[in-house]
C-alpha cells in the first residue's frame, strides 16, 4: 500500500482515478470491514464501466484521531494505531492509505470545505463509500444528504452502507473496547473479526525480565486500550516470524510500587534483539490474574509455570489444526 502522510499539507500528485471512505477505522472490526468490502466492489464496477484506466479504492484516515485532539481528558484509548491499521486495511484490499493530522485547521473546516478541498481538490475522488453513522465536518455537522448533495455539486458518487449487527446489535470500536476491557477476549475477536492483538515498537524496559532470567520484549501500553492486568498465552509475529509468547499485563506489584502498567512478551525460543522494531502481539487466551509474591524467587517459580503452560497451550492449539 502507498501511504500519503500529513495529506492536507502535501503536494503529493495522486494521479490515480479514486473512490474513497473516510474514517477512524479504530479496530478495522466487522463494521469496518463491510464499508471496506463496498468500497472495493464500488471501485471494480467504476473500472469496467468507465476509462480503461482502473479505479483504487482508498481510505482517507486521521492521526491523531478527532476524540483524542477533542476530548482528551475521556478518550478511552485506541484499538489499532495508524500504522497497524493501514497494514489491516492492506489486507482487505485497500491500495492507498491517506493520513489527515486532525489539527485546529480541521477540526473547524465546514463539511462543503473539507469535500472541495480534500475530496475534490486534492483527491479528485469520482466516488465516496460511508459507513451507516458516519458524520463529517466541523462538530460533525455533516451526514449522508449532506455528502450526497455535495457528490451532486461536485461530480462523484455516494454510497452508504447499512449496519453489520452481531446478536441484533451494530458493531462499533466502543462495543469492542468495552469487550476488552472486561476481559471477554473472545467476543471482543468475534466482533472485530480476527484475535485481539497489541502492535508497536519494542521500547527498552526496567530490565526485570533480564534480571529474573526472563527476557522480555516491552510494548509501551500509552494510549492503548488493554485487557485486564494478567499472564496471557499470546503469539507474536515479527519479520515475517510468528513465535509464542508468555504476555504479561501489570504494574510489577512483587518488586515495585508503580501506577504505570506494563506491557511485556517473553517470547519463546527467541534470543535474538528487538528493540525498536515493530511487533504484533496476538493474545490467545488468558492464563491467571496478576498476583503479588513474597518474593523474587517465588515469582520466578511463577513465570516458569507460566511460560510451561503457554508452552502446552500452543502444542494443543497445533495438534487441533
Amino acid at each position: 500500500m502507498r501511504v500519503v502522510q500529513d495529506l492536507l499539507h502535501t503536494d503529493a500528485e495522486i494521479a490515480q482515478r479514486l473512490v474513497v471512505t473516510i474514517g477512524v477505522f479504530d479496530g478495522v472490526h466487522l463494521g469496518h470491514q463491510r464499508v471496506i468490502e463496498e468500497l472495493v466492489a464500488y471501485a471494480r464496477e467504476l473500472s469496467e464501466s468507465g476509462p480503461q484506466v482502473p479505479v483504487v479504492p482508498a481510505v482517507v484516515t486521521f492521526d491523531p484521531v478527532p476524540a483524542q485532539v477533542l476530548y482528551p481528558e475521556t478518550f478511552p484509548g485506541l484499538l489499532t494505531e495508524t500504522d497497524y491499521k493501514l497494514q489491516l486495511l492492506e489486507g482487505l484490499g485497500i491500495q492507498l492509505g491517506f493520513v489527515l493530522v486532525f489539527d485546529k485547521v480541521l477540526a473547524e473546516m465546514s463539511p462543503e470545505q473539507f469535500v472541495r478541498e480534500i475530496l475534490v481538490e486534492k483527491l479528485g475522488v469520482e466516488g465516496v463509500v460511508v459507513g451507516h453513522d458516519w458524520r463529517f465536518g466541523s462538530r460533525g455537522m455533516g451526514d449522508l444528504n449532506e455528502i450526497t448533495a455535495l457528490g451532486t455539486r461536485y461530480g462523484f458518487g455516494v454510497r452508504q452502507t447499512d449496519p453489520y449487527l452481531v446478536d441484533g446489535r451494530p458493531v462499533s470500536s466502543t462495543l469492542v473496547r468495552a469487550r476488552i476491557l472486561e476481559g471477554d477476549l473472545k467476543d471482543a475477536g468475534r466482533l472485530l473479526g480476527r484475535r485481539y492483538a497489541l502492535y508497536g515498537p519494542v521500547t527498552k524496559g526496567s530490565g526485570l525480565g533480564r534480571e529474573l532470567g526472563f527476557r522480555t520484549a516491552n510494548i509501551d501500553p500509552e494510549g492503548r486500550i488493554l485487557p485486564p492486568d494478567g499472564i496471557y498465552a499470546a503469539s507474536t509475529r515479527f519479520d515475517g516470524q510468528e513465535l509464542p509468547a508468555a504476555l504479561y499485563i501489570g504494574t510489577s506489584p512483587t518488586v515495585k510500587e508503580q501506577s504505570e502498567r506494563t506491557v511485556e512478551a517473553h517470547i519463546l525460543n527467541y534470543r535474538g534483539e528487538l528493540y525498536g522494531r515493530k511487533l504484533e502481539v496476538v493474545v490467545l487466551k488468558r492464563l491467571r490474574d496478576e498476583r503479588k509474591f513474597p518474593d523474587r524467587d517465588s515469582l520466578k517459580n511463577q513465570i516458569a509455570e507460566d511460560i510451561e503452560r503457554t508452552r502446552q497451550f500452543m502444542k494443543e492449539i497445533k495438534a487441533a489444526t
